[in-house]
């Protein structure tokens, strides 16, 4: 059984939504926790859906992973201590942790489209070139 624990309602869920399809019935469960929670919140918040999704089914979570961006975790203190921070609880609490840049679309273009890391790319161009494909 597996838990994911994303901190989007829409885009992250969606994509791992399609795991679903791969997998027997009950056995991906996917949990949105909404925007706004730094990387430390959607880790916290992801002890608290393991522990309710244990409660309900009464089954043991095999792999618990938890779904952010980094969201500018460098440009404060403030920030960079939450990032550290959620992996020390994860760590802690046997989570594993999936982050991507601040827009997740990038990682749905990188399955259609060869994408260069030599500079950034502005998140408007990320989902013009989403919407020519798809």
């Amino acid at each position: 059984m597996f838990l994911i624990v994303c901190e989007d309602q829409k885009t992250e869920p969606y994509y791992f939504e399609k795991f679903k399809e791969k997998f027997p019935k009950e056995t991906v469960f996917i949990r949105p926790v909404g925007t706004g929670r730094s990387s430390k919140g959607v880790v916290e918040q992801t002890v608290i859906e393991r522990n309710k999704l244990y409660e309900e089914s009464h089954k043991t979570v095999d792999e618990v992973w938890a779904v952010f961006d980094t969201d500018d975790a460098e440009k404060t203190t403030g920030n960079t201590q939450r990032f550290v921070e959620a992996f020390e609880i994860a760590d802690k609490e046997n989570i594993r942790i999936a982050y991507s840049n601040e827009v997740f679309e990038l990682w749905l273009l990188l399955h259609f489209a060869d994408v260069s890391s030599e500079k950034p790319i502005p998140r408007a161009d990320i989902y013009a070139n989403l919407e020519k494909i798809l």
